[in-house]
């Protein structure tokens, strides 16, 4: 009786830290990657975008899908670019126009000192 319970308290336990690793990894994953997830914690938790430069967090996204694409990184959302890191975008493309992704205010597009081309 008291082997069974100890074996029941073990699988317990097991079970816990496999969901609280999982846990870990998922966050951590979603944290510093640029995943729906992110997106949805970059607008959540702060309600602006991470670069104060900008005001519209839509087109802080499609700045940050940018930046990733040319460089062929994966800067979060959650991220703040730097000076540098905005100069290197040459193009901005925003492939995903619908209403709730509308972008309303193109503020800091003025740091973008490498853009040639807007679509």
């Amino acid at each position: 009786m008291l082997k069974e319970k100890l074996t029941k308290k073990n699988i317990i336990i097991m079970v816990g830290i496999i969901l609280l690793c999982f846990m870990f990894t998922f966050l951590t994953y979603n944290l510093n990657n640029p995943t729906r997830i992110n997106k949805l914690f970059a607008s959540v938790l702060s309600g602006a975008p991470a670069n104060s430069a900008f005001d519209d967090e839509n087109f802080y996204e499609v700045v940050v899908d940018a930046y990733n694409n040319k460089t062929e990184s994966s800067k979060a959302y959650t991220d703040s670019l730097t000076y540098e890191e905005l100069a290197q975008i040459t193009s901005i493309n925003n492939d995903w126009p619908s209403e709730e992704n509308r972008i309303t205010s193109l503020k800091g597009i003025e740091k973008l000192t490498g853009l040639q081309s807007l679509s």
